[in-house]
């Protein structure tokens, strides 16, 4: 079994090697070649810096973030100001930065589910030098990285408390969960999680953890709701992404069209809301054996947003990295050669439209600027058609991922067996 120093030493030569890997990649990196969003922050922010109201602003409509988001880019823009060093590369820099607290996070949690595994393999493609990874922190810019690490701080307290039974932990794990539903509302989707470790505490204690998780959020979108009812409740709190291209919304978006996508937005909320209820319940009369369990039903719940939702924007695997990645290490071999050529689909499908999606940036047409290049780039920026047609291979491929992961939980869940190191 590794030491605590060795454990130490190998998850800081994962950061170094990780942020090493994002450095480099934005020392070459082609000036033109950043995703739409970027822009957008950039247009956001320069706003901000002259007083004016972002929201009454031109651009106000794709406004779909929480505060978070725009308090983040202000501190961004004012250093920008004050040193006058390029608005993208501190954008850049602060998410190389929160990718490292990433790993450290991942490493923490491997430790505390026994790590009497090698780990360091795993976390060192998977995560520090994943392409895909270093893409969305290089040209895509999402600040997804953020409510991530507050998810894997989530899951670090809620197995802690499980072993603790100490309340202090419980309400760090709905405290962490409050600071990431802050960030961005997904997280609470893993609610659930949550509320069934409860079950053994006294409700003085839960009701402070459901202020603790629900209360950043309240507190931040109250005053703009005041003041912007409509646009909060139409771009932050109803927001799903963009329909289209992976999974049940492409598959809408091909053979239907647009408006049946819109339609199927409320049916997926209600289904996810009543999933969500007969999830707490089941958990509650009944909680789940292995520790390493919650990390791969998290990575479900997550990825079912985004497989069967009404949006899906490619910096949502960020969301899921991370728990693959300990789900990879801790699950038996055959669910981990599945998770392999999964990740090989998605990986490769999703590095492609980085590559040559305007949207995205195009970053291969525009460092290579050729005929054959520029005919790929105008495949891969049909979104509503042949964008969708290439991403079927990563819809399927993450639906087996999505089913067998959702049998290894109900298997472990059921089976009386005591638990073996293989399982």
């Amino acid at each position: 079994m590794p030491s605590n120093s060795s454990h130490t030493r190998l998850s800081w030569i994962a950061v170094l090697l990780a942020v090493a890997a994002r450095l480099a990649c934005m020392s070459v990196w082609p000036v033109r070649a950043f995703s739409s969003d970027l822009k957008d922050w950039r247009i956001f922010a320069a706003t901000m810096l002259v007083g004016a109201d972002p929201f009454t602003s031109n651009y106000g409509q794709y406004l779909d973030w929480p505060p978070m988001w725009l308090e983040t880019l202000y501190a961004l823009a004012k250093i920008s100001d004050w040193f006058d060093w390029q608005f993208f590369t501190c954008v850049r820099v602060f998410l190389i930065a929160a990718d490292a607290i990433l790993v450290l996070s991942t490493f923490s949690l491997l430790k505390l589910l026994n790590g009497n595994r090698p780990v360091f393999v795993a976390v060192l493609f998977g995560l520090c030098l994943n392409p895909l990874l270093i893409l969305l922190t290089i040209q895509q810019a999402n600040f997804d990285v953020i409510p991530t690490i507050f998810v894997l701080w989530f899951l670090y307290f809620l197995i802690q408390s499980r072993r603790s039974r100490d309340p202090l932990d419980w309400l760090y794990s709905a405290a962490s969960l409050g600071l990431a539903a802050f960030a961005k509302t997904y997280p609470l989707a893993l609610l659930p999680l949550l509320i069934s470790s409860s079950r053994p505490l006294a409700w003085k204690v839960r009701m402070l953890g459901a202020a603790l998780c629900i209360g950043p959020t309240i507190l931040s979108l109250a005053p703009l709701y005041v003041l912007y009812p409509a646009d909060i409740t139409q771009h932050v709190l109803r927001y799903r992404g963009t329909p289209g291209v992976l999974g049940v919304s492409g598959l809408i978006l091909l053979t239907r069209g647009w408006n049946a996508v819109l339609n199927y937005s409320p049916y997926f909320t209600a289904g996810l809301l009543l999933s969500m209820a007969a999830l707490t319940v089941a958990l509650w009369r009944r909680p789940l054996r292995r520790e390493p369990d919650l990390v791969l039903l998290a990575a479900i719940i997550l990825i079912g947003l985004f497989e069967f939702g009404a949006g899906y924007c490619l910096y949502y695997w960020m969301w899921v990295a991370s728990l693959l990645v300990v789900s990879f290490i801790f699950q038996p071999p055959p669910f981990r050669i599945l998770l392999l050529l999964a990740a090989i689909v998605i990986v490769v499908t999703t590095c492609l439209t980085l590559g040559y999606d305007v949207i995205q940036g195009s970053s291969i047409a525009t460092a290579f600027p050729n005929s054959f290049n520029f005919k790929l780039r105008a495949i891969f920026s049909d979104d509503t058609h042949d964008l969708i047609l290439i991403s079927l291979p990563m819809t399927v491929a993450t639906l087996l991922l999505w089913i067998y992961a959702c049998q290894r939980i109900l298997l472990n869940w059921t089976n009386p067996r005591p638990e073996t190191p293989d399982e």
